[in-house]
């Protein structure tokens, strides 16, 4: 039988570039599948081996164009009309087996429905991320700078999305997605879901045991806003054990990989603590170079909040399964409870905790295996339930149940 594949999906933006689906179309591709993926072009632009291969360019011109074009997307959907245009002048649906549409919250799924409903393909819709997942608007309200009538705008626009999402949903004949939690929100409109966790490529991400100088605390990834990932806890538990003269602040570095449009408010809570002269804050990095912190680094950070009624729920981080991967000691704050933390219990990744002296004990005694080795491990369990080829090949019996 013919295994041929469509794939429609948001842009590769830094700075993971889209990890799911490129490892898809890697570990797929060589169990014989043909593969061709259509996308939104990001600057830089990142090109998806193992596939054929289309970007459409959407925001073009000058800074006041781009705007007014992004606000016609989000009141009129001209970019999924216009990528529903460009799928069509590049592929023909009745060349494929499965379309399979992923995305952060909403965008292609319009475009990947009407395909779907057209052709009478079977539809595969694999959300990553959803807007019930952050229990705060703050991770859209600050791009628009608004106050309270951003904060209004915010809500409409949710309420939008999530009805179309939900249409897509209600269609598909599968929807997958990241965590135990987005598994139960979803099953409410299609009862056919699914769980497939994010995870870590084994070629890329694997163990090391090199020697560093320092002592490296690293975190990468966005933090969107600091009531939202909040690194406090673990910034305080390093200045109080600078201060208690438990570590030796001059080989001490904590190091941030963060969007460029949060380093000044970290940069202002570091200052406050007093310790500026240990932490660097910087941008985004390649994910080669973010394999190579992640071995020199003696704890990797993590910042998620702990699921309440209130807060966030099942947000499953990928910077968590790369370092994984690299079994690498995992400080994941301020949670305690949650989808991430039952994993790195699971796992034996590390530890899940708000408390600050928990933060301290962990981080000394990472220290002091740092001392005597001059690397951490982290002896992890289950890693490989949580690899991207493993991940393939649950896509893969889907899409085959599907078929037969």
């Amino acid at each position: 039988m013919p295994k041929r594949l469509l794939i429609l999906c948001d842009g590769f933006g830094a700075p993971t570039y889209g990890p799911r689906m490129t490892q898809l179309c890697k570990h797929l591709s060589k169990r014989g599948w043909q593969i061709t993926l259509l996308t939104e072009q990001v600057d830089p632009q990142y090109v998806v081996p193992n596939c054929h291969f289309y970007a459409m360019p959407y925001y073009r011109g000058n800074n006041l164009l781009q705007k007014a074009q992004w606000a016609l997307d989000k009141l009129f959907d001209k970019k999924e009309t216009a990528f529903y245009h460009y799928v069509h002048t590049h592929i023909q649906p009745k060349d494929f087996n499965v379309i399979l549409c992923s995305s952060f919250n909403d965008f292609p799924l319009g475009t990947a429905y009407r395909i779907a409903k057209e052709s009478g393909l079977p539809l595969f819709v694999d959300l990553r991320d959803i807007a019930e997942q952050w229990g705060t608007d703050s991770y859209m309200v600050h791009h628009l700078n608004l106050g309270t009538i951003g904060k209004r705008i915010t809500q409409w626009y949710q309420q939008r999305i999530l009805a179309k999402r939900n249409r897509s949903l209600q269609y598909a004949k599968v929807v997958t997605t990241i965590s135990p939690w987005h598994c139960q929100l979803l099953r409410q409109y299609n009862s056919n879901t699914h769980l497939i966790y994010n995870g870590f490529d084994s070629e890329t991400f694997y163990p090391s045991c090199e020697k560093t100088d320092s002592f490296v605390i690293s975190y990468i990834g966005r933090i969107y806003d600091l009531s939202f990932r909040n690194p406090r806890p673990m910034l305080q538990a390093v200045a109080e054990l600078c201060q208690q003269s438990l570590i030796e602040r001059t080989i001490v570095r904590v190091v941030f990989h963060i969007e460029s449009t949060m380093c000044d408010a970290l940069n202002t809570m570091v200052q406050d603590l007093g310790i500026q002269d240990i932490c660097q804050i910087r941008g985004y990095v390649s994910r080669k170079k973010a394999q190579q912190i992640l071995l020199n680094s003696a704890i990797n950070v993590v910042l998620v909040q702990s699921e309440t009624v209130d807060g966030s729920h099942g947000i499953m981080t990928t910077k968590f399964f790369e370092a994984l991967g690299c079994e690498k000691p995992i400080l994941c704050t301020p949670a305690n409870t949650g989808c991430l933390a039952d994993t790195i219990r699971y796992t034996n990744a590390g530890i899940a905790t708000d408390n600050k002296e928990e933060i301290k004990q962990f981080i000394l005694e990472k220290y002091r295996e740092w001392q005597a080795n001059g690397y951490t491990h982290q002896a992890v369990q289950h890693k490989e339930q949580f690899s991207r080829e493993y991940q393939a090949r649950q896509f893969e019996e889907l899409f085959l149940q599907c078929l037969q």
